[in-house]
């Protein structure tokens, strides 16, 4: 993945997915591009299978915690439900990270991934 020119911003990378009879977890790696560490104000995960919403993250209090540092991977994930790994559809994720830089300066990456198992691909990718 190319790396964004602006130096005040983060990306995303699929970790793992796991699809489950009665659940899923999903995790990405999120990456600071920036000179100075970041810290989140949220993050946002839907998972869509054949254009319906099999499982949701919504943003918490708890992720204001997470700082994110220049140069490295930030593993996040979330669980839903649980139960024996099955075959996995043709996925869809819209993860949706904001976070804060400098003092009064806020950011926001828009990743969708696409894809099978292990063979993921950015379909659609905002980092503002």
């Amino acid at each position: 993945m190319d790396q964004p020119a602006c130096t005040e911003s983060c990306t995303c990378t699929t970790w793992r997915l796991l699809y489950a009879i009665a659940g899923i977890v999903f995790g990405f790696l999120l990456r600071n591009h920036g000179q100075v560490p970041g810290t989140l104000i949220g993050w946002r995960a839907v998972v869509v299978v054949n254009g319906l919403i099999v499982a949701e993250r919504v943003p918490d209090v708890a992720a204001g915690a997470i700082c994110v540092f220049p140069g490295r991977d930030t593993k996040l994930e979330f669980a839903k439900g649980m139960g024996p790994e099955q075959a996995q559809p043709q996925t869809e994720i819209q993860v949706n990270v904001r976070y804060i830089g400098f003092p009064g300066s806020q950011y926001r990456t828009f990743v969708i991934f696409c894809g099978l198992r292990q063979e993921w691909r950015i379909t659609s990718e905002d980092v503002q």
